[in-house]
């Protein structure tokens, strides 16, 4: 038997195609061969599925569902600078293990949380530019960081931003004193503000919406200008706008309602839509039990240490105060607690916070020859849960 072998070009159409091959020599009758040739398949393949002024979604196909791959979104005078795939892969190669760098992992553990595989439908890309150009591209890639496919891209344009009114879906919920706010806008990539405040600075800026909101910018803009944090209202704008769904987590003082709003806004941080808000109050913190004693020892010039027993994990305060400020032992526990929170209110506080005993620990930087009075409390979310 004699075997033939013929080449024929890549099919990259999306159907099959066929040809008639014949075989003929002198004294025997020609023989034709139908020979038919699958469309080809590439290993990946993208769908744009939808764009807007800051997102793109889409979709990506993979022929093996166990190929790993990995998408990037850039803009596309960055891609066009980039003439060939090997300069692509060792750009990104560079990126990929700066983040690793950057997040204290091997590049092989990094890449397997940015590695997806199998085909995905409605991704998305966010915080795109408006009315800008950009380029979607996929391709296969290992944990170690050898690329296994060419790269397969798409080109998209982002739209101008949607210019009408837009509503918020606001959700919050609490845990162990931590508020988890969630805030979808009806429309992506609209610029808005949004913030938390307790009742009783809301009612201190008026107590009414949107005035009092308007009335917190416009003291914080002028703020910001006058110590040259920012030097024209349009950057407060650009660092306190958000334009997709922001979720954040907000430590919370026990037994507080808060207000939780949003509205659109412009560059002259002038709220411009229908501002919606939320209230909340938040859990009360139980009083403790827990017994704390204190023992002073080994002064030096500028500092003391001291060891503290307690009878439970509960959080507790620890300070050392000189004793001329106040006469702390003539002042109830009421009044030694808002003093205390006078000065250092709930953010400072939260650096002298301690749980369980202490051995030794000191006091720095203190002033020499003065008299220091120790103080302790139980203390959490910015209640005092125990005697001082």
């Amino acid at each position: 038997p004699r075997i033939l072998e013929f080449s024929a070009a890549l099919n990259d159409t999306d159907a099959v195609r066929q040809a008639e091959v014949t075989i003929s020599y002198e004294g025997a009758e020609a023989k034709v061969i139908t020979v038919s040739q699958d469309a080809w398949v590439a290993p990946l393949s993208i769908t744009v599925l939808e764009t807007d002024a800051t997102t793109a979604t889409f979709s990506v196909a993979a022929a093996d569902a166990d190929l790993t791959w990995v998408a990037q979104c850039v803009g596309k005078e960055w891609w066009d600078s980039y003439e060939t795939e090997a300069k692509v892969f060792e750009e990104d190669m560079s990126y990929f293990q700066w983040m690793a760098s950057d997040l204290g992992v091997s590049l092989q553990e990094y890449l397997s949380s940015v590695l997806l595989k199998g085909s995905k439908e409605s991704l998305r890309f966010k915080g795109l530019d408006p009315l800008s150009d950009y380029v979607i591209y996929v391709y296969g890639m290992t944990t170690e960081g050898e690329p296994t496919t060419s790269i397969y891209s798409a080109q998209i344009s982002t739209t101008e931003p949607y210019d009408g009114p837009i509503t918020f879906d606001i959700q919050v919920s609490e845990e162990n004193h931590v508020m988890d706010i969630t805030i979808t806008p009806s429309h992506e990539g609209v610029p808005y503000y949004w913030d938390i405040m307790d009742e009783a600075t809301f009612n201190e800026w008026g107590g009414e919406v949107p005035s009092a909101i308007q009335s917190y910018i416009d003291f914080e803009v002028e703020d910001y200008l006058y110590w040259g944090d920012i030097y024209d209202v349009s950057e407060y704008f650009e660092w306190f706008s958000t334009s997709g769904t922001n979720n954040s987590q907000f430590e919370s003082i026990a037994g507080t309602k808060y207000i939780i709003y949003a509205s659109k806004w412009g560059p002259d941080c002038k709220l411009t839509g229908e501002t919606e808000y939320v209230w909340f109050e938040t859990a009360p913190v139980e009083p403790s039990d827990n017994q704390i004693t204190v023992t002073a020892s080994n002064p030096t010039q500028s500092s003391f240490a001291i060891t503290t027993t307690t009878t439970n994990n509960d959080p507790y305060v620890i300070l050392a105060e000189p004793s001329e400020w106040c006469g702390w032992n003539e002042m109830s526990d009421q009044e030694i607690y808002d003093y205390v929170m006078a000065y250092y209110g709930t953010w400072m506080i939260t650096d002298y916070i301690c749980q369980g005993n202490l051995t030794e620990a000191r006091f720095y930087d203190l002033d020499p020859g003065t008299e220091y009075t120790v103080i302790a409390f139980g203390y959490e979310a910015g209640t005092m849960t125990t005697a001082v």
